[in-house]
């Protein structure tokens, strides 16, 4: 699934092709990705109005229109941007079709069928799903106020860190590599960490991310960002799908197990088990 540096890149290479852009139609292959609204309803919305700005909101893209109206797109497992001077340039799992008025066309495209559309009037936006319950990203985050929130509450790591209401956009691949550099097992619960590494963690969450975001995300199985393009910080990860591989920290193998339903990669001796141990 795209994480927040995936998300930030489309955002990006979206707002330098369709900008101030109007739409001028819509063509939905696939209903079921439009949670809210009919077809018909969903191309009533959105015709005729200019795209004012597009955004982000953790892993949700925002576009902003004209009238108070927003449209929000998550792209969930396989979800794709890709855009053409001609509708002939379809490609296989293209779904949802924007014809825009500077002879240009945006295709969406997504082979698992896992992504959504939402439309939202500016007054409901932030009040109902999908965006109602999401907490911040981690560079507008009080370090202490989080760690109040979670200090007497018995959560893995690893979980909280993939929980969209605490610290937004972190997905499997980073939180790997932010408990890798922050030196703490992913077992480890929130009720253990001391606020100074808690910190820490905050901090290495940021310099992870913007790394990521600066380098265009990581391209490993099923990401490209707008028309293909792949990232490059798959080439700087650390312990992410690098089972049996030597740490490149102490040389110990890379360990893989499940949590929280997710596979998890971590280091057994940089990442010890029970961090107050390793104090």
């Amino acid at each position: 699934m795209p994480e927040l540096p995936e998300v930030k890149t489309v955002v990006k290479a979206l707002k330098s092709n369709i900008l101030n852009s109007t739409i001028t139609n819509v063509i939905v292959k696939l209903d079921k990705l439009i949670k809210n609204a009919t077809p018909n309803e969903f191309k009533n919305y959105l015709l005729n109005e200019k795209i004012l700005d597009v955004y982000n909101v953790g892993k949700n893209i925002i576009y902003k229109l004209s009238n108070n109206k927003n449209l929000v797109s998550h792209l969930r497992m396989t979800g794709k941007y890709f855009t053409d001077i001609s509708i002939n340039k379809t490609r296989k799992h293209d779904y949802i079709i924007f014809e825009l008025d500077n002879q240009m066309f945006l295709f969406y495209n997504d082979s698992r069928q896992f992504g959504t559309f939402h439309i939202k009037n500016d007054n409901e936006l932030f009040s109902s799903k999908p965006l109602d319950k999401l907490g911040k990203e981690v560079d507008k985050i009080d370090p202490k106020n989080l760690y109040e929130s979670v200090r007497n509450k018995s959560i893995p790591i690893k979980s909280f860190l993939l929980d969209q209401s605490y610290i937004l956009g972190i997905g499997n691949i980073y939180a790997n590599e932010i408990l890798f550099l922050s030196k703490i097992s992913p077992w480890t619960k929130t009720n253990k960490i001391p606020y100074e590494k808690f910190k820490e963690m905050l901090s290495n969450t940021k310099i992870i991310l913007d790394k990521a975001t600066e380098l265009g995300g990581s391209t490993i199985v099923d990401f490209s960002g707008l028309n293909g393009a792949e990232g490059q910080f798959q080439n700087h990860l650390q312990v992410h799908m690098r089972t049996n591989m030597p740490c490149n920290k102490c040389n110990a193998l890379i360990q893989q197990e499940f949590i929280a339903q997710r596979m998890t990669y971590y280091c057994p001796i940089c990442q010890k088990e029970n961090y107050e141990q390793e104090k």
